[in-house]
């Protein structure tokens, strides 16, 4: 495993997000699995 690149001044700062979201066996979003 290679060290973390130092820090870079001034960047811009990009933030991101992702949600794993649970699916039925037709493709559709299972949102009852979603909410529990």
């Amino acid at each position: 495993m290679s060290a973390a690149p130092p820090h870079r001044r001034r960047r811009e700062i990009l933030g991101m997000s992702a949600v794993l979201v649970p699916f039925t066996s037709e493709g559709a979003i299972d949102w009852a699995a979603l909410e529990a």
